[in-house]
């Protein structure tokens, strides 16, 4: 049986080390520099420290790379951006409507 939670991340797990004290208190540990931080690896806490990770970028320059591009894909620029594309191609095509009014 599963501890429970959210599901991992595989690329979040390759870029750190979790930990949980005796006290029940999480910490994470990059796995290139040895930077410890204190709580939950939460994927915005990690990617965003693994794409300005020099240590990283020299000693794992494809997993920097994989963490830049996941960071990217994430950020809200580029979702907002998927959404504009989408709402754009619905206006296009005549199948973004209102109560049967075009927007």
């Amino acid at each position: 049986m599963g501890q429970g939670g959210a599901p991992g991340n595989p690329l979040l797990a390759q870029l750190v080390d979790k930990h949980v004290d005796s006290e029940g208190k999480r910490s994470y540990l990059c796995i290139a520099c040895g930077t410890l931080k204190k709580g939950n690896a939460a994927f915005d806490h990690v990617f965003g420290h693994a794409t300005k990770c020099e240590v990283l970028e020299k000693t794992a320059r494809e997993l920097w790379i994989e963490a830049r591009q996941a960071s990217g894909q994430s950020s809200i620029r580029v979702q907002l951006e998927r959404i504009e594309d989408v709402a754009n191609k619905n206006l296009e095509s005549g199948t973004l409507k209102q109560n049967g009014t075009d927007w």
